[in-house]
């Protein structure tokens, strides 16, 4: 079924997420977030275009998932102090303070979706999300009772072992899968192996500090020795680098079945 319109989100869930060493997901119980108003996140990652003979000489896609706003009607406590850095003292005074470095999570929910002749649902998961502090607002009481809505700030970003960054899964599809969907976060990174790709950054013998590398997609900037290392599964991949006062390279790094290693040679401006 081609989707025509998306509405009517509903069943937010949330879970908490912390990293195994190698950098996979590992997600707590999910809970639900009740209340729920709108969510509106746009795609973060515009496309880098490089010009030359004064036409588009290159165009690479890039994505960084997704970054906006969950508006709800009340925000759980447990996802304030697990997920908002906030904590309750030895009083029950819920507090919050500066410093403290709150989990990730990762986000659920669900949208109806409709055609020219149906209408079903889509659940969803982002992988990896954090959350910024909601606003703090309120009105007087009048006439009429309008509980105020409350501004979450999301990003939702690629996994680091894996690149993931959101599942779904229609009701149509799979249905046993879409009934079970808050149970657990289904996260299904597949049998294929990501390996390093270590990317070197130079011009003659300087290493150049602060590059911007893209690989498929994926952006690191380049450490102090014009190092950075980018995490991709077998395959052939476009690579852009740019810097400031050098002339940006594009290249392509081929990965089979071990990390590999890449040197880029730039020049000045």
């Amino acid at each position: 079924m081609n989707e025509k319109i998306t509405y009517g989100i509903k069943n937010v869930h949330y879970a908490q997420k912390t990293e195994a060493p190698d950098g996979s997901p590992i997600f707590g119980a999910v809970k639900a977030w009740q209340g729920a108003d709108e969510l509106a996140l746009p795609p973060v990652g515009d496309p880098i275009v490089i010009h030359a003979d004064d036409v588009e000489y290159y165009r690479l896609p890039v994505n960084q998932g997704y970054e906006g706003n969950i508006n709800v009607r009340q925000i759980p406590e447990d996802f304030k102090t697990s997920c908002l850095g906030e904590y309750k003292d030895a009083n029950g005074v819920l507090i919050e303070k500066d410093g403290i470095k709150p989990d990730n999570f990762a986000l659920l929910g669900e949208f109806q979706i409709a055609d020219e002749s149906a209408v079903s649902a889509k659940r969803f998961a982002l992988y990896d999300c954090y959350a910024g502090r909601p606003d703090l607002s309120g009105q007087t009481k009048g006439d009429t009772v309008d509980p105020k809505l409350f501004s979450v700030p999301i990003t939702a970003r690629p996994t680091k072992a894996d690149g993931i960054i959101k599942a779904t899964i229609k009701k149509s599809d799979n249905q046993e899968l879409f009934e079970s969907w808050f149970d657990s976060v289904y996260y299904e990174p597949g049998d294929i192996a990501n390996y390093v790709i270590t990317v070197t950054v130079k011009s003659g013998t300087t290493k150049i500090e602060g590059a911007v590398v893209v690989v498929g997609g994926k952006i690191g900037v380049t450490n102090a020795e014009g190092i950075v290392k980018i995490s991709q599964a077998a395959g052939t991949y476009d690579v852009l680098v740019s810097a400031e006062d050098y002339t940006a390279v594009t290249d392509t790094v081929t990965v089979t079945n071990a990390d590999v290693a890449k040197s880029i040679e730039m020049t000045g401006v």
